[in-house]
């Protein structure tokens, strides 16, 4: 999902930025970093959030 959003985001902001002839490099890099964003959350959910399971699993 994040890949998604990020990809739209960018693309939409990019192109809008292009039209205006703006660069659209800077939202290209946004998009990638809301994309590592995501990924970073999705991975704290995975290795942090399984420790409070096996606590409340005990």
């Amino acid at each position: 999902m994040g890949l998604i959003v990020a990809t739209v985001a960018s693309a939409g902001l990019g192109l809008d930025a292009f039209g205006r002839g703006e660069s659209p490099w800077r939202f290209l890099l946004a998009g990638a970093g809301a994309h590592l964003a995501s990924i970073a959350a999705v991975a704290a959910v995975v290795f942090w959030g399984r420790g409070g399971r096996k606590a409340a699993a005990r």
